[in-house]
């Protein structure tokens, strides 16, 4: 491991900017106040710089700039109405309630709203136990309030000062995400037999970098200045993670019969050096969207490993099958071209005249991106027991419910510490409650551990402010990836902070903090158990739905072009997209599934069945229209609407299965009629057309593997 290029890695990234934002907003105040003698206000303004600065997540400045705005405002009228009415246990009580159902709810209209909803819950929870005349319950909010200003006018100063930062950090980081799972694809050629870790390992970096993909969709096309701007660097942004996208669909094209592979080449040891040469282009890869993160320029070094492999591959020519030989051959041609679509990219971070001359406007970037309305129909719409979210919802105010009334019974400790522990642990699918459920414990141990063993032996005030904000700036910067070493650090940051606070014995601290954790995250993983419990194989029926549908249109639309007819760009990209996102949607769902109780695991060889043929028709998907791209035009020596109409037959059978009734077409329609083609006699031009065939068939025997394994899961679940 690159140690110096991981912690380069951490520090240009945009969760470490956002934790640095973040503990210099929320740090301050308190700072500054502290000296003037007034440190209750500070305390107050941190309170209201952290319920604000957590919405800020990634996205176009408009869209940042409301959160910021609903947060405050909803931060200062929680903390005025819990304030004034904290003393009445019963009133409060019904409070908690009404506002976890209503905050949770917020999320129907989006994940920056959910955040607005979650730090209000927040500032509810940490003002149970405020004890304040009106007066000063109305002067705390303000503060409150003003401490959201404060973090607001922070962010936007620094967008307005660095307007590219936050796109390049994100599109930099989506093109890690490529190279995490070109690096996974090595797996395939290092060993035989055994595929199955590689494929899971696949499906879960598929999840990740369909989110960040997602999140730079939001960022890039819905920021008018990016999107309309002249400006080389707007250019080049746009330019780079359209292109990273195809890189993904070339590296996921490169899919093949790998266990016919082995059995053909593993006497070479040529195999071997693919994938040592694919881990070489992936760590290449990588260092090109360090650099696109970092804001840096970088040059790919020559390597010619490529033309030694082909050269091995001639020598040993008459020693191998020839189909065997083929499929390397075009092996070879997809990573020339992952290569040369990487030098592309390398060329692009140094923001030059050249590589921003690129066309922006044949892509509509407004096909790309999804609204959700903030809508009073959207709300009133997903008040039934059919919605997730109003299930979780009334979920959460049950356990926010329980863990107040615990609370209340308690003689020690902080009940506030118990509501957190549920918000933070209790999550709409059970698998992720479960999942938060150890990673928060076991943080909580770990961290309320090392921070007594710090607070015993370490007197100093300076340096235990030093410790508290290191491990706040650490603890919120990697609380996406981990949040198990995000539950230690932030249990060491609060036992600092109300040592400083507070002045209490730590010892008593600490047992508050566990004690209390614990409770609460045990009222969480009994309520995502007992009260209208949402699991996982609920919805794996839909989510099997969409991956069809998805890949039935992708599919539709790259066999128009061996048939005829081509589709347009924007419709052939939101097709690749939609598809990409259905089969992360579908591999998060499965592997949730695998993470909840066994009762709730049923079928899931079927499921697990379904998931892999539907990523190999993707990928094989992505591989046609790979070809068509490399193979220049069409090479088709028979009619190909007869494989594309049976393809469309068993995915219409499959579908119907799962009740979803596709409409009355012609497949044969959907795809185009066929154009006549001239007999060929260049052996060059006879291996494509029979490597186009080969695609085709692999698809079709795809298409009735995704239709049994359906067959099957329908027959078990009935």
């Amino acid at each position: 491991m690159d140690y110096a290029a991981e912690f380069k890695k951490f520090l240009t990234s945009h969760q470490t900017s956002l934790a640095v934002r973040v503990t210099f907003s929320v740090v301050l105040p308190p700072l500054v106040f502290y000296n003037l003698g007034h440190l209750a206000i500070g305390a107050a303004m941190s309170i209201g710089a952290l319920c604000t600065s957590l919405t800020d997540t990634p996205g176009p400045p408009h869209h940042r700039r409301n959160g910021f705005y609903a947060s405050i405002a909803l931060n200062c009228i929680t903390a005025f109405i819990v304030g004034l009415t904290n003393s009445w246990h019963i009133v409060l009580g019904a409070e908690i309630v009404f506002f976890s159902f209503l905050f949770s709810f917020l999320s129907v209209f989006g994940t920056r709203a959910g955040s607005v909803g979650n730090l209000a819950l927040l500032v509810l929870i940490l003002m149970i136990d405020s004890k304040k005349s009106q007066t000063q319950v109305l002067l705390n909010s303000l503060y409150i309030a003003l401490g959201g200003v404060w973090y607001a006018f922070i962010s936007l100063v620094l967008y307005r000062i660095f307007p590219y930062r936050l796109a390049q950090q994100a599109v930099g980081e989506s093109i890690i995400s490529v190279s995490r799972y070109f690096r996974i694809k090595a797996r395939f050629y290092e060993t035989s037999g055994g595929f199955e870790d590689a494929y899971n390992a696949l499906m879960k970096e598929q999840v990740v970098l369909q989110e960040q993909q997602a999140q730079v969709r939001e960022l890039l096309f819905k920021t008018r200045r990016i999107v309309n701007d002249s400006t080389i660097k707007s250019r080049v942004l746009l330019m780079m993670f359209v292109d990273s996208v195809d890189l993904f669909e070339m590296i996921l094209s490169s899919q093949q019969d790998y266990n016919v592979l082995h059995e053909q080449f593993d006497g070479s040891g040529i195999l071997g050096e693919v994938g040592d040469l694919i881990l070489r282009m992936a760590d290449t890869l990588e260092s090109i969207g360090l650099a696109v993160q970092a804001s840096d320029a970088y040059r790919i070094a020559p390597d010619n490993s490529l033309k030694s492999l082909e050269r091995t591959l001639d020598s040993i020519r008459d020693k191998v099958p020839p189909e065997g030989y083929t499929s390397l051959r075009h092996i070879f041609q997809n990573i020339r071209d992952i290569r040369e679509r990487m030098h592309r990219l390398s060329l692009y971070t140094h923001y030059d005249g050249l590589t921003g001359t690129g066309n922006k406007g044949e892509i509509d970037y407004t096909r790309f991106i999804t609204h959700t309305p903030i809508d009073a129909q959207v709300f009133v719409d997903n008040l039934n027991m059919r919605s997730q979210v109003f299930r979780h919802s009334i979920r959460l105010a049950l356990a926010m419910l329980v863990g107040y009334i615990v609370s209340r019974f308690l003689p020690w400790g902080h009940g506030y510490w118990i509501l957190l522990s549920i918000s933070v642990i209790l999550k709409p699918i059970f698998g992720s409650t479960k999942r938060l459920y150890f990673q928060r414990l076991g943080g909580t141990l770990v961290g309320a551990a090392a921070g007594g063993l710090l607070l015993y032996f370490v007197a100093n005030g300076p340096v235990l402010m030093t410790v508290m904000i290191v491990t706040m700036i650490i603890g919120y910067s990697v609380q996406k990836r981990d949040f198990f070493i995000y539950s230690i650090l932030v249990t060491v940051f609060v036992l600092i902070a109300f040592h400083f606070l507070y002045n209490h014995d730590f010892r008593e601290i600490v047992r508050d903090r566990v004690v209390d954790t614990a409770i609460g995250s045990f009222i969480a993983l009994g309520a995502g158990f007992i009260f209208i419990p949402s699991w996982s194989h609920e919805t794996m029926r839909e989510s099997m739905r969409a991956m069809i549908r998805a890949n039935q249109r992708y599919f539709a639309l790259v066999a128009r072009s061996y048939t005829g007819n081509t589709a347009s760009v924007n419709d052939f990209k939101v097709a690749r997209k939609e598809a990409f996102v259905a089969l992360a949607n579908l591999s998060d769902n499965f592997q949730r599934i695998l993470t909840e109780p066994r009762s709730k695991r049923q079928n899931v060889s079927f499921m697990h069945q379904f998931v892999v043929s539907c990523q190999m028709f993707t990928a094989h998907t992505a591989s046609l229209a790979y070809y068509e791209q490399t193979l220049q035009k069409r090479y088709a020596l028979e009619n190909f609407d007869g494989v594309v109409r049976e393809v469309n037959v068993h995915l219409d059978d499959a579908r119907r299965l799962l009740g979803d009734e596709p409409a009355a077409r012609q497949a044969a329609a959907e795809s185009g009629g066929n154009a006549p083609v001239e007999p060929e006699s260049d052996p060059t031009r006879l291996s494509a057309r029979h490597t186009v065939a080969d695609q085709f068939d692999i698809l079709h025997t795809l298409s009735r593997d995704i239709e049994n394994a359906v067959r099957k899961y329908g027959r078990a679940a009935a």
